[in-house]
């Protein structure tokens, strides 16, 4: 698969900003100011993280169950996969974002 023009997928987990923090502390939160954020997103859409023994958690913003419900939208178009996968986690900061602008109660667990 060719990999989506503008990502350096040399050594992009080297930059991440989750990069030793522990999986069960990871939000979808850290994921939104990270350099790395659309590599990471398309390393867990073009390997389908989802089938192996123990998927990763957070991964370019959005959750193995955000995820697993875009794979089975878009499967088997990787690149379409990762478009919407990449459109939806911008709707997710940006909600997340207007909500801590305005001062309201986040709810982080729909995050």
């Amino acid at each position: 698969m060719n990999i989506p023009k503008g990502l350096d997928m040399t050594s992009w987990w080297l930059r991440a900003a989750c990069k030793g923090l522990l999986f069960e502390s990871l939000h979808v939160t850290h994921c939104y100011d990270c350099p790395v954020q659309q590599e990471c997103l398309w390393s867990a859409i073009d390997v389908d993280d989802r089938l192996v023994d123990e998927p990763l958690l957070i991964r370019g913003g959005l959750s193995p169950i955000n995820r697993g419900a875009i794979w089975f939208k878009h499967k088997p178009d990787t690149l379409q996969a990762f478009m919407y996968s990449r459109m939806k986690a911008t709707e997710q900061e940006a909600h997340y974002r207007k909500q801590i602008k305005e001062g309201q109660q986040v709810n982080e667990s729909i995050c």
